[in-house]
């Protein structure tokens, strides 16, 4: 089985995800009262398994169609390219998100920066990667800061992403559950990159 990722020290929380009736303006605003109270991630830690910093979290909703995840990043210095989809975000200020469903025998891996560019791909059994893959993720971005400059202070930035469920292949039925790892690297100018890590059990009711 494939490794999900993260420092040997990382705990897997377990979380119950909210159903959510209407739905949402993919925006990155996370501005429907429906966000507030919705489950969330651990802080994310890092190598050593103590609070990273900057800090980083991630907030869960689903309805019938879309799994909606929030993703918080603190960022001094905001840092991405626009690139063409399924380019190396990697190298930006950036998100990695590895889901796993009931059973599944892939990984499916969605990486978003904070331009709110997508790179996906399967990641088989075997370790071999599938980039053809589409995950038809939506993707709104929203931050307090100024993209790309390195004159100025930044504070932070917000991604808020809907991912099919029928793209993972999921029904979200009661019982069921997708194991999810989330790694959020910082791209400071002219420091090392820290990283940061959460992995959690998401149900659905």
């Amino acid at each position: 089985m494939i490794a999900m990722g993260g420092p040997a020290c990382l705990a897997t929380s377990v979380l119950h995800v909210t159903r959510v009736s209407k739905p949402l303006k993919i925006d990155g605003e996370w501005n429907e009262p429906v966000w507030p109270p919705a489950v969330h991630s651990n802080t994310f830690v890092d190598k050593t398994c103590a609070p990273a910093r900057p800090f980083a979290d991630a907030h869960f909703l689903y309805n019938r169609r879309f799994l909606f995840i929030g993703l918080h990043a603190g960022d001094l210095d905001i840092r991405a390219k626009p690139r063409a989809h399924d380019g190396p975000v990697f190298l930006d200020d950036a998100f990695q998100l590895r889901l796993r469903p009931t059973g599944s025998r892939v990984v499916y891996e969605v990486d978003v920066n904070a331009a709110g560019v997508v790179s996906d791909a399967i990641i088989k059994d075997d370790h071999r990667i599938q980039p053809s893959w589409d995950s038809h993720a939506r993707v709104g971005v929203d931050m307090d800061g100024t993209l790309n400059d390195e004159n100025d202070y930044d504070e932070e930035w917000f991604i808020e992403m809907a991912i099919p469920f029928d793209s993972i292949g999921f029904k979200p039925d009661k019982g069921k559950f997708i194991d999810l790892y989330i790694k959020r690297c910082d791209r400071p100018l002219h420091r090392p990159n820290p990283c940061a890590y959460t992995r959690t059990r998401l149900y659905f009711k």
